[in-house]
């Protein structure tokens, strides 16, 4: 969605499950002689422990967007994951797909020159994997 990832939230059908997880009364993390009403401390109640609740943050979003303008960012998302992996199995010389994508997120190898000639074995995929991750000048450009 394009929100940052403490902006996440989770549901429960039972009310105060996470707080009866996540409840450890750290004293050197939620202080109990606040000057506010400390039932209203998250702290306790979120995923984030001592983080703030950023829920907040996602429902700006959402009221900005709307349901309609996140359908057309997710929709463009799986559209530019597809011209991706149609870019990926284009060059099958220099990028390997690992697996089909299910949502907007790629996996794939690129595959360095010396490894190019090699047939894919699992030593093959054990050199890739010793390959280090650095900005490269390959070109898998995405349309404006």
């Amino acid at each position: 969605m394009g929100a940052l990832l403490q902006c996440s939230t989770i549901h429960f059908k039972e009310n105060g499950l996470l707080l009866s997880c996540n409840a450890m009364s750290a004293d050197y993390l939620f202080m109990q002689d606040k000057l506010y009403d400390i039932r209203y401390d998250t702290g306790d109640k979120v995923i984030q422990c001592g983080r703030h609740n950023d829920i907040f943050k996602l429902w700006l979003q959402w009221r900005a967007k709307g349901d309609e303008g996140f359908e057309k960012h997710m929709d463009k998302l799986m559209e530019l994951s597809e011209y991706m992996v149609k870019r990926i199995k284009e060059q099958p010389d220099k990028f390997y797909l690992i697996l089909e994508p299910e949502m907007v997120n790629v996996s794939f190898w690129y595959i360095p020159t010396r490894l190019r000639k090699m047939q894919h074995t699992s030593m093959r995929e054990s050199e890739l994997g010793k390959f280090p991750s650095k900005t490269s000048s390959f070109d898998i450009s995405v349309p404006s």
